[in-house]
């Protein structure tokens, strides 16, 4: 390591984008690169991604970041990694890629995954792992891949997620981390991978593909050669391997001090809430898809935020009148501005958006009247978007006095009161524009002994970093 390092990288390797940012050892962002990371999709539900593009897209952005900050291979202290969870990448003896990447969007191994839900072993298997299969799950594609290409598994030596992949191609090493690899075939309960689920699934030959299980907070690779070449860093740089995003995004939002008082959400389409404490977590059934996972000495509780009649599809209908009317031009982003602030300024609960039994995923909108506007109609769905994210909570056995917001999006005004109100919860946002890529980084910092753990660094990497409240408890 150079005697003038003073950079911490972090890089977030999402399927679609590439995000490479600089820190510095108490957190503060300097410079951040974005790369395309494109999905080849095809009938059946398949999305790939080519393995080798994958990983020179990560050397590019890493080389794009350097090019905006002189001197980067001398002053980066570590390369941290993460990404999102699931995904099938296989690898053999010297390498190079069995086939292309299944990537997390992969549908192939939806039916199969019904078969195991319907027979009771999708249960078993949350018991076990913490986390409910579904056709994302490592666990579920390598089970598909056995049914319809063993010869793939028969070619391969190792198997790996996504962000592990690209450790491995910058480090040479063959590992995982506990948020990736117990939630495919692992246990809780002891840290380790559980034979008898992979001989339950049918898989305990696959067991010779799995990558040793590392704590990216106390064990560091070591950039290889060839990896230091195609980045533009040294060898030898120590990477360390993060946990997945959505924890790396809770970790820059201060979950990393077990504050069971707090909580992370972002309630878009497809976002998540987040738990974190220090006790063990137990998941109490099946319900709105909770999952466990750990990481270092901490246990976190993820809800799936679930589909509702969004705020989206209103904005949208405004888009097509806009349109239809000939009065195109206005960006969305000042359309959802301005509806947002007039929904805000108007009186609250003359619609009610729910469930349409309180079970299916239909909704039923009441109250509807003559006088009804746009803006009532706004109302009740970020209501519904409350409502709901009240509910995850539950599920996850929490009612938290503050929400740390992650969503890519910042909510616009109503979104913020009703959610507020919902919740019954102090707002904050995160400023950070590349939270995942804080968060991995923040692992690093640890690892390096800038930090003894998680909560000591919590002032610098993550209070300085919040936005002011924005809705106080209802």
């Amino acid at each position: 390591m150079a005697h003038d390092a003073d950079i911490l990288l972090g890089l977030a390797a999402d399927t679609t984008q590439l995000v490479a940012a600089a820190f510095t050892a108490d957190g503060y962002e300097i410079a951040q690169a974005t790369l395309a990371s494109p999905i080849e999709r095809s009938e059946g539900g398949q999305a790939e991604q080519s393995q080798g593009e994958a990983w020179q897209s990560a050397a590019a952005v890493l080389r794009q970041l350097g090019r905006q900050l002189p001197g980067l291979a001398r002053r980066t202290l570590a390369l941290a990694l993460t990404g999102p969870a699931g995904g099938t990448w296989l690898c053999d003896e010297d390498g190079d890629a069995v086939a292309r990447a299944i990537l997390p969007a992969d549908g192939r191994a939806g039916a199969l995954v019904e078969r195991w839900r319907a027979s009771g072993l999708a249960r078993e298997m949350a018991r076990t792992t913490g986390c409910p299969p579904d056709a994302a799950a490592q666990c579920a594609q390598l089970a598909w891949l056995a049914e319809h290409r063993p010869e793939l598994l028969d070619q391969a030596a190792s198997v790996f997620c996504g962000k592990d992949w690209l450790y491995f191609c910058l480090t040479g090493e063959r590992a995982s981390e506990a948020t990736a690899a117990l939630a495919a075939f692992g246990s809780l309960e002891t840290g380790a991978y559980d034979a008898c689920l992979l001989e339950r699934l049918g898989l305990q030959d696959v067991a010779r593909l799995l990558p040793a299980i590392v704590d990216g907070t106390r064990h560091q690779g070591a950039l290889a050669p060839a990896a230091a070449a195609a980045t533009g860093l040294l060898v030898g740089t120590p990477v360390v391997l993060g946990p997945v995003d959505s924890i790396a995004c809770a970790l820059a939002a201060g979950l990393g001090a077990a504050d069971e008082a707090l909580g992370a959400s972002d309630p878009g389409p497809g976002g998540l809430h987040l738990r974190a404490c220090r006790r063990r977590l137990h998941r109490h059934g099946p319900e709105r898809g909770v999952a466990i996972r750990r990481c270092a000495d901490l246990w976190f509780g993820l809800a799936p935020h679930p589909a509702t009649l969004g705020p989206e599809w209103l904005v949208g209908l405004a888009e097509q009148l806009l349109a239809d009317a000939g009065l195109i031009g206005v960006p969305r982003a000042e359309l959802s501005a301005l509806l947002e602030r007039q929904a805000a300024a108007g009186p609250r609960g003359a619609v009610r958006c729910e469930r349409a039994d309180g079970t299916s995923p239909g909704w039923s909108l009441s109250g509807l009247t003559g006088t009804t506007t746009l803006y009532d109609l706004l109302q009740a769905t970020h209501e519904a978007v409350g409502c709901e994210a009240r509910a995850c909570y539950a599920a996850l056995d929490q009612r938290p006095r503050e929400v740390r917001l992650v969503g890519r999006q910042p909510p616009g005004a109503a979104a913020l009161q009703m959610l507020g109100a919902g919740l019954g919860a102090q707002l904050r946002p995160l400023l950070r524009t590349a939270p995942a890529a804080a968060g991995a980084a923040l692992i690093a910092a640890v690892s390096l002994g800038v930090y003894k753990d998680l909560a000591a660094a919590d002032a610098d990497w993550v209070a300085r970093h919040l936005g002011p409240p924005l809705a106080a408890a209802a």
